[in-house]
């Protein structure tokens, strides 16, 4: 066999053992580009070339979604963060959002009260730190650890699948995603969704973990800083600042923080 035919057998040969791309686009960026990665042999996970993105190839249905995010989830993740054992851990986790909220403008409020819906809101803490500075608080989440939360009078919390509850629109000054789009099925449905409950003049604060873990099944999606401006841009919103940061609780983890308005329609 000549050289020429050896070479092109032996790109034959790569393109076969090289992962197949799935035919479906990026849920982030639409781009068709996608190949095949695993996650030890818990799952099928898919990478768009184009933008970074990774994410769920098989997502799991709604009843398994919120069985991971059972009230152990919720305890899990207080263990991780020192506050179980710890109450005073809160403080320090209050201090560095409290000056996130002070960075992004998210400021006090003035006489007639502007309203926040936060969007999975776990534990309701960042709602405290909101009604604290005037805010009209509600919150939603799928699990049933937020039957059980203690928060102060006038916070409402909504427990339900956030896709599924009626809202109205045109509702909200602000909304907060923080540590949640990545565990949306469907992020640009959620994203879309919440842009419709915004008023004209809303704001979205966006938070999403830049650390990898490729086996959290808590995790569907797994954002990039180009994926997650793609999809928001996609959804109708327009970044207006941005912030990534380590917080003393996890020095080791980097996070990204987007502040969006709303594109015009």
């Amino acid at each position: 066999m000549s050289g020429t035919l050896l070479k092109l057998a032996s790109r034959l040969v790569g393109r076969l053992r090289a992962p197949l791309a799935d035919p479906r686009q990026c849920p982030a960026c639409n781009a068709a580009r996608l190949r095949a990665r695993r996650a030890g042999q818990s799952r099928k996970i898919l990478e768009c070339r184009a933008c970074g993105h990774l994410f769920a190839a098989e997502p799991p249905d709604e009843r398994a979604l919120e069985d991971l995010h059972s009230p152990d989830h919720f305890a899990m993740i207080e263990k991780e963060l020192g506050c179980r054992d710890n109450p005073d851990a809160w403080e320090g986790w209050k201090a560095w959002k409290e000056e996130l909220l002070d960075f992004f403008g998210i400021d006090r409020s003035d006489a007639q009260a502007r309203r926040v819906l936060d969007v999975g809101c776990g534990h309701g803490k960042l709602l405290e730190l909101l009604a604290d500075r005037g805010w009209e608080c509600v919150g939603v989440d799928l699990s049933a650890a937020v039957d059980d939360l203690r928060l102060p009078p006038g916070i409402r919390i909504i427990r339900a699948a956030f896709d599924q509850h009626d809202f109205g629109e045109d509702r909200f000054d602000l909304a907060a995603m923080v540590h949640v789009l990545e565990h949306f099925v469907d992020p640009a449905a959620a994203l879309g969704k919440t842009r419709r409950l915004l008023k004209v003049d809303g704001r979205l604060l966006v938070e999403v973990p830049l650390f990898i873990d490729l086996d959290d099944l808590h995790h569907q999606h797994f954002f990039s800083p180009d994926s997650l401006r793609h999809v928001l841009e996609k959804t109708g919103f327009a970044p207006l600042k941005e912030r990534t940061y380590r917080d003393g609780l996890n020095p080791e983890r980097e996070n990204l923080v987007v502040l969006c308005g709303r594109k015009a329609s």
